[in-house]
């Protein structure tokens, strides 16, 4: 671990916007809220359906349960909802269990190291292509940020599967927390953080265009 580092941050626009802005300072403590925090604790299967004008609130499987009863034939617009719903559980129910079995896994055996959910995460020069094609950012900025405290260098490759039952993810999270930076590309390094975090410079602004703005809203609203 260091304690003093120049690193980079890919801020995506509409998180912490007021946060980002050039010579600012951000304190990171253990009580920081990131976006991985938002999304483990946000994570829900439940469901709003609209029903004779009212919204009804249902759990994914007891909504799907109540279609398969049902002798009424699926639209194409509710098949389309259907899969869409099935993805999105099944993708965050894997984050979810992959994300418990990190920290739980850090608690019981590094809890001096920063949390992935109560963390800024930061690349270091030879990382930030790679990153910013890996979180898809298409309205963002790029930070120069100067970090100073409890500073964790790791790497994404080093992340249990998601596949993984939550045993075997528990128990490949030790290669997140105690990383060989041999068996992996140093393109895909992270560095989680907690401490004060001092913005030097915007080096890049990259924002939507029109188009882009249409497509985004169409996939993502």
């Amino acid at each position: 671990m260091a304690d003093k580092m120049e690193l980079y941050h890919i801020h995506k626009h509409n998180n912490y916007d007021k946060l980002w802005k050039p010579y600012r300072e951000i304190t990171v403590s253990e009580n920081f809220k990131s976006i991985m925090s938002k999304r483990y604790n946000d994570f829900t299967t439940s469901m709003i359906i609209e029903e004779d004008q009212n919204k009804i609130l249902l759990n994914f499987h007891d909504y799907l349960l109540t279609l398969l009863s049902s002798k009424t034939q699926i639209n194409r617009q509710e098949f389309q909802k259907i899969l869409q719903i099935a993805y999105q559980t099944s993708y965050f129910s894997n984050m979810f269990k992959r994300e418990t079995a990190l920290e739980n896994y850090r608690k019981n055996n590094f809890n001096f190291l920063p949390s992935r959910l109560h963390s800024i995460y930061l690349t270091d020069e030879k990382g930030v292509s790679y990153w910013i094609d890996a979180l898809d950012a298409k309205d963002y900025d790029l930070c120069r940020v100067e970090v100073t405290g409890n500073i964790f260098k790791t790497n994404e490759q080093l992340l249990p599967d998601e596949t993984l039952s939550y045993k075997d993810a528990y128990e490949n999270s030790f290669n997140y927390w105690h990383p060989n930076f041999k068996k992996v590309p140093d393109n895909t390094n992270e560095y989680l953080v907690n401490g004060k975090i001092k913005i030097l410079e915007k080096i890049k602004k990259r924002l939507l265009n029109n188009y882009e703005q249409a497509i985004f809203s169409i996939f993502y609203s």
